[in-house]
């Protein structure tokens, strides 16, 4: 343990050194316009692109474009700024993100990393100047997948210009092979899979016309639980009682099941939950996908390459938003909570902390912070706090914590809370339809840029 703890120190104090020493380097710059400077970060511009240079090398990356309305990108290899010459590294996170003109880019960067090109509607070829194929989704603490970087009708409504001979060595590369188009000209029309994109098209019309369907039943469902009428399942009925209604079927179809609808934009990915690290044997919590999920219990360990790590800390607005939340159970390592860790957790009643050490309030870049950041005065009046036996009155007494009215180590159930079965299906009802309406937006964009593709 001694020397794990030696070698932490010294993975720190190298990691200090580094950024005192980037810092110190980034001194040096003049200021140029549109240049701002933010956590030991130079943003500028250059050459009507956004870019960001983060020390210690000669590369900048892509943060976007000045023009977002621009049809058509040529990113340079390289840009001259202050009178050196700095190479293009990779395309950031979002770097044209819902650029909805833009129908032509061409670079020559090492990544392009998660959201780089979601939300291009009109993006019908990309110019990959490289020989070597750039990653896609990943890079460094960045982890992401194909359809993270882009949207899943890119794959058959974009072609891949390489350079000449390249052409197998890019279909049999991650990310790229996704692409059903790539070719090392000008793409034709006959070069695109048009059979593919009428049968994407046709699959997508078919599962339209099944969340409609899904969605009436749902509705109809809600209707009978207003109206007192409960399903099967859960039915609210005194023991004894006569006969149960009906069921009602409202379990999730299969494209419904599974991940998120929402895409990951973070750097560790594990069971729907999202982690960072930072130069440590622990990992931080960042959030979870689902901001629709009704029971969430994140777990103590993290799993990578066959080595455990502990769940020790939490970045801000972990659960932000997560409106249909009805309980929650933290790691049992966690020593902090972070400011807006649940904002917007409207229905959240039960929160398990199974650390016999109050977590402190504190966020992981600026330090302590006011309980009323973390949880507020509402959500202290409704939570159920349930602790390790025997830590009730540490928990009662500690800073933030002691704001909670409710404090046990037994866990109580969701109709002793006021959550009956009826309530609780009906927010399970309504998380439903809300992954159907993100779904069905995401069909009448792809279907959109699909017909498109057919029609030019």
């Amino acid at each position: 343990m001694k020397q794990l703890k030696g070698i932490v120190h010294r993975v720190r104090v190298a990691a200090v050194c580094y950024i005192v020493v980037c810092c110190v380097g980034l001194r040096g710059f003049a200021q140029v316009e549109g240049m701002s400077k933010v956590h030991n970060v130079i943003r500028l511009q250059l050459q009507g692109f956004n870019c960001s240079y983060w020390g210690g090398g000669n590369c900048v990356n892509i943060d976007g474009v000045a023009d977002r309305n621009a049809t058509s990108l040529v990113v340079p290899d390289e840009f001259d700024w202050n009178g050196r010459v700095f190479l293009t590294a990779e395309l950031g996170p979002s770097a044209f993100q819902d650029m909805k003109h833009l129908q032509r880019c061409s670079f020559n960067a090492w990544n392009v990393l998660i959201h780089a090109f979601t939300g291009c509607e009109a993006l019908r070829v990309i110019e990959l100047r490289r020989a070597e194929p750039p990653s896609v989704g990943h890079h460094a603490f960045y982890f992401g997948t194909p359809d993270e970087v882009f949207d899943d009708y890119h794959f058959l409504t974009v072609a891949l210009v390489v350079p000449p001979g390249r052409e197998q060595v890019y279909r049999e590369a991650p990310g790229w092979r996704e692409f059903h188009t790539i070719v090392s000209h000008a793409p034709r029309p006959d070069d695109y899979d048009l059979a593919a994109i009428r049968s994407r098209v046709a699959a997508l019309e078919q599962e339209c016309d099944s969340l409609t369907a899904f969605e009436l039943q749902l509705r109809d469902s809600l209707a009978m639980l207003a109206n007192g009428v409960p399903d099967a399942e859960h039915a609210d009925v005194a023991p004894g009682s006569a006969a149960v209604k009906p069921a009602m079927h409202t379990e999730l179809p299969p494209f419904l099941g599974g991940k998120s609808i929402e895409r990951l934009a973070t750097k560790f990915l594990s069971d729907d939950y999202v982690y960072k690290s930072r130069f440590s044997p622990e990992v931080i919590l960042d959030s979870h996908t689902d901001t629709l999920a009704l029971h969430l219990a994140v777990p103590d360990w993290l799993e990578v390459g066959g080595r455990s790590y502990p769940v020790a800390q939490m970045w801000e607005d972990a659960f932000a938003n997560h409106g249909h939340l009805l309980s929650l159970t933290l790691p049992a390592d966690l020593t902090n909570v972070a400011p807006g860790a649940f904002a917007g957790c409207r229905e959240l009643r039960l929160l398990e902390l199974r650390n016999p050490v109050p977590p402190a309030f504190r966020s992981i870049d600026e330090g302590d912070c006011l309980p009323e950041q973390v949880i507020s005065d509402e959500l202290c009046a409704r939570l159920v706090l349930v602790v390790p036996p025997g830590s009730e009155q540490t928990y009662r007494e500690a800073p933030g914590w002691s704001r909670c009215a409710r404090i046990t180590s037994s866990r109580p159930t969701l109709a002793q809370l006021g959550v009956t079965p009826t309530a609780e299906r009906r927010i399970a009802i309504d998380a439903h339809l809300c992954r159907i309406a993100a779904r069905q937006a995401h069909i009448a964009t792809s279907l959109k840029a699909l017909r498109n593709a057919l029609a030019g």
